[in-house]
């Protein structure tokens, strides 16, 4: 029967070897004789046709290597079967083979050889992708108690990535049950879901942090073929950076909510022809949300026309599709009538992706007040008006009867004085002193108002040229009264030439007028340039330009400074009008065009010590 067995084999297209044992004096297995082979197994393992009765070691030397001896005793000693995995040299090379080994006889081994090299060549090219790759891999095998409940997990594999993440050894891992490695693991939530993968083979995903090494890894937890595969991906910068990310956004809308600005963020609606039909808000801060009347849930997810279908067809929307399409940003006016009351916005529109980032500033305010100022310019300018009228009176319908009154007077006079006694004349002379200083006050008061009433061009104005020509025009008088003028080099200012020249002839006239008697004047006109700090208290907040200061400085009578503030104001004087003449409306005019041109004059005296004043200009 044993020899029909071996002629079938031998027939069969399976790997077969039929065996012989040779045992040493001791009893162990010293050899095998190739007792029959498949031609299968002839032709793969490139036997001799003459191979029966041949030592297998002369035929395939790692037949006989010390684990397959050893396999191949313990099948001859106990008669059971035995399977192991093998390598063998063949003619077409290295070849995997998954043998099983079983006793016929006392005196027989029959081996069956099943070829496994493209598996194992799968499984080898797996674990060297598994020993590459950045992501730990640990391959757990159940433990279950009687019950067959889960109770431990036992690593049959690890790559050297999970070694690394753990900071251990892969002999640390292998062959060692989860609770050897961790001993408060039963309970834990990942032992848990451990178990629940295993049992259910839903898969899961999940974050862990483990606090010894403060990291953060990607656990994946799958069923595979009755084991449970774990694979872990650190995750730990990626992590840091979504937390930062999200504390960004977290402040980023705290710093929204908390600004006074309306802001909202709206994405572009388009056809199918990808013309921009609408916007749907997407971010809206409290104050934009406090500022439309409406609660969060009616604006964000919603579309502009929903709630305001007639904004289509307005100017704003217009720009929203413009700015969109262009990427220009803009910034416009904006008003909402409505029940809560008419208000405006200033808006400032940014393309952000296929939308906007709208900004609203209320300046509802601000246009109220700029109304009130529009107003109050059209009585300014309706009292300029009324003003200048006046002065159109003063100048023409009051200095007539003056100019008769003089006339007559001077008739008087001149060809009727001897009709008059001593008396009657002294009146004469007052009534003509009376009417020309009542010419004198009419011209200055016309000169006044015509420098509050209208406004000239400003333009660069060398003041060495406007001295000179000042100088001329008071010519008369300073050689009357031989009077010494020194100028030194002045600057170039942007302004008015006629009221600057009015400005600093006033300020000359007076230098010269005001000299102490019997000692001539002398009169210094000069110029420096000022820091901030010293700048007077009304220029205190435009330290940041540059300012000039003309000084003019002279000998004369001057005054106790606590009047320095009264001589700039119209009409008034600190001497009688019969020691010194004039209106008292010169340094007023002063102040006036000081002021036109945005800066200041100031005055600096002593009683018998002379004046210097100062004139501060913008350059």
């Amino acid at each position: 029967m044993l020899n029909e067995f071996r002629l079938e084999v031998a027939a069969s297209p399976y790997l077969f070897l039929g065996l012989a044992p040779v045992y040493a004096e001791s009893g162990h297995l010293e050899s095998v004789r190739v007792q029959s082979a498949s031609p299968a197994a002839i032709d793969l393992f490139g036997l001799p046709e003459e191979a029966t009765d041949q030592p297998l070691t002369n035929l395939l030397p790692a037949m006989l290597s010390a684990p397959v001896r050893t396999q191949l005793q313990q099948v001859l000693d106990s008669g059971d079967d035995r399977q192991f995995d093998l390598q063998l040299l063949t003619p077409t090379g290295n070849r995997w083979f998954d043998v099983r080994a079983s006793r016929a006889s006392a005196t027989d081994l029959h081996l069956l050889f099943w070829d496994i090299t493209r598996h194992r060549r799968k499984a080898q090219w797996l674990e060297d992708i598994l020993d590459t790759t950045r992501k730990g891999v640990v391959v757990y095998e159940g433990i279950r108690d009687e019950r067959g409940v889960i109770i431990d997990f036992i690593a049959i594999y690890c790559n050297p990535a999970l070694a690394d993440m753990t900071l251990q050894k892969p002999d640390d891992i292998l062959n060692r049950t989860v609770t050897e490695r961790y001993a408060d693991a039963i309970g834990d939530k990942l032992f848990n879901k451990y178990i629940s993968v295993l049992e259910t083979g839903v898969s899961v995903r999940k974050l862990q942090y483990l606090d010894q090494q403060e990291r953060w890894y990607e656990v994946s937890l799958e069923r595979m073929q009755g084991y449970l595969i774990a694979t872990y991906e650190e995750i730990t910068r990626a992590q840091h950076t979504a937390r930062q990310e999200a504390q960004n956004a977290l402040l980023l809308n705290s710093v929204l909510d908390a600004s006074l600005t309306a802001i909202i963020a709206i994405d572009s609606v388009r056809d199918e022809t990808g013309t921009i039909t609408d916007f749907i808000c997407r971010i809206a801060n409290n104050t934009f949300i406090r500022v439309s009347g409406r609660p969060a849930t009616d604006i964000i997810g919603h579309r502009m026309l929903e709630k305001h279908p007639h904004f289509l067809t307005s100017e704003a929307f217009s720009r929203y599709v413009d700015a969109v399409e262009t990427g220009q940003s803009q910034q416009f006016e904006q008003h909402f009538p409505g029940h809560h009351g008419d208000r405006w916005f200033t808006v400032s529109v940014v393309k952000k992706g296929d939308g906007l980032v709208l900004s609203f500033m209320e300046i509802t305010d601000l246009k109220h007040t700029q109304h009130q100022l529009e107003a109050s310019v059209n009585q300014l300018s309706q009292s300029n008006y009324n003003l200048e009228q006046f002065a159109y009176v003063a100048s023409h319908d009051l200095q007539e009867p003056l100019r008769k009154i003089q006339a007559f007077s001077d008739l008087l006079m001149h060809h009727h004085a001897e009709f008059l006694n001593e008396a009657g004349q002294d009146l004469l002379r007052r009534v003509q002193d009376a009417a020309r200083r009542m010419q004198l006050l009419v011209r200055d008061l016309l000169t006044f108002s015509r420098l509050t009433t209208r406004s000239e061009e400003f333009e660069k104005v060398d003041l060495n040229k406007l001295v000179r020509d000042v100088l001329n025009d008071l010519e008369m008088g300073i050689v009357e009264h031989k009077a010494h003028i020194n100028v030194g080099p002045l600057p170039e200012v942007f302004g008015s030439s006629l009221r600057l020249q009015q400005l600093i002839q006033n300020l000359v006239s007076n230098a010269i007028k005001f000299h102490k008697p019997g000692e001539a004047a002398v009169v210094r006109i000069t110029a420096t340039d000022v820091a901030g700090h010293q700048l007077p208290p009304p220029l205190n907040d435009q330290s940041d330009k540059r300012w000039v200061a003309i000084e003019v400085t002279d000998n004369g009578i001057g005054f106790e400074e606590k009047y320095k503030d009264r001589i700039f104001q119209p009409f008034q004087r600190l001497h009688g009008r019969h020691q010194y003449a004039g209106t008292g409306i010169g340094l007023a005019v002063c102040k006036h065009v000081a002021e036109s041109h945005g800066g200041a004059i100031n005055v600096r005296s002593q009683p018998g010590a002379g004046s210097t004043f100062t004139l501060f200009l913008p350059v």
